[in-house]
Parts: C-alpha cells; structure tokens; sequence
C-alpha cells in the first residue's frame, strides 16, 4: 500500500485535507495552522487520533510520537484523524492586570441572583457520542423510508431492492456488508 497523499483532520466538527506530516511533531503543527483556534494551546495538550475499531466497539486510538512514523504509511487516503485537545488548562489572559480587579467576585454575582442553589449542578444530559448498533440503524432507515414513501399498497411492504440498499448504505458507512 503506498504512502497516503492526502489525509483528512477533524476538530470541532470541521474538517480539512492535509498532506501527511513527516513527523509527530509537525502533525500537531498542521493541526495548528489549519485550525487557527488550537495556536494557543500548547503542543503537548493536543493529539491527534486514528479512528479504530476495539471488541466491537468504535473508539479513538491515539497515536504516540513514536508511532507516527509506522501509523501514517499505513492509513488510506483521506483517511479521517481526529485532532483532541487533552487536559486543557483555562488561562484568564488579559491585556492590562487592573482589569481584572474589575471582575464581579462570587458574593456579589449570588446576591443579584437570589439564588440559594447558585452552584447547584446542571440537570441537563451531558452531551456523549451514541454508539448505534447496526440493525437499529437499519430498523431507524427502514422507518424513515417507510415515512417518505407515499401511501399504496404497492410500496407498504419492504422489498428486497429496499433492504439491498439498506445493506449498501450499511457497507458504505462501515466498509463490510450487513449480516
């Protein structure tokens, strides 16, 4: 298989091409020139990972300094890396120090709330990637073409032209057929 020319990465939903680093190093420096908004964090908080597949289950594999060498020649073109950021640090950068004497303290932001519960914690989901099995998928299209057929007798039923493409929309998204 021959070097890959073109590699994908993705940070917070966006993603762009680029050619493959020679070195780790220089992988996070693209990752840094490509996406304006990772200039500031420092080199050793970010990493960049290969999509792998583990027991099944789909998770990010990140790739180590000393693999980048062995991992790159081995992807496919395109192939998607996704660029994490890793224990990042909250830096409060200001341009003059008085400003920040300007800053309302905890006090001060509980009073004009009224709120006894003022750090109370949120109730709301945390936000997580669903792992979807593959005949949920399947039963979920199924439903969604059921919805956008139009009612007649003729297309109520599925048909093996239906769940073919099923299968095929399946391949497609995780490169082998659907069992």
């Amino acid at each position: 298989m021959p070097n890959p020319d073109l590699l994908t990465y993705r940070y917070n939903g966006h993603m762009v091409y680029v050619t493959p680093a020679k070195s780790y190093e220089q992988g996070i420096e693209f990752a840094q020139s490509v996406f304006p908004e990772l200039a500031s964090i420092e080199p050793e908080h970010i990493s960049i990972c290969v999509n792998g597949c583990v027991q099944r289950q789909r998770t990010l594999i990140r790739i180590g300094p000393m693999a980048w060498a062995s991992v790159v020649p081995t992807l496919a073109r395109y192939e998607v890396l996704e660029v994490i950021i890793k224990n990042p640090e909250i830096v409060v950068d200001s341009v003059d120090p008085a400003d920040a004497d300007g800053l309302p303290n905890y006090e001060d932001v509980k009073e004009k709330t009224g709120s006894s519960d003022f750090l109370a914690p949120s109730r709301g989901p945390s936000p997580h990637k669903k792992f979807i099995p593959l005949p949920e998928m399947q039963r979920i299209a199924e439903k969604n073409a059921a919805r956008s057929r139009s009612p007649s007798p003729a297309t109520s039923r599925p048909s093996s032209a239906s769940s073919s493409s099923i299968s095929d929309w399946a391949k497609s998204l995780f490169g082998k057929k659907a069992e």
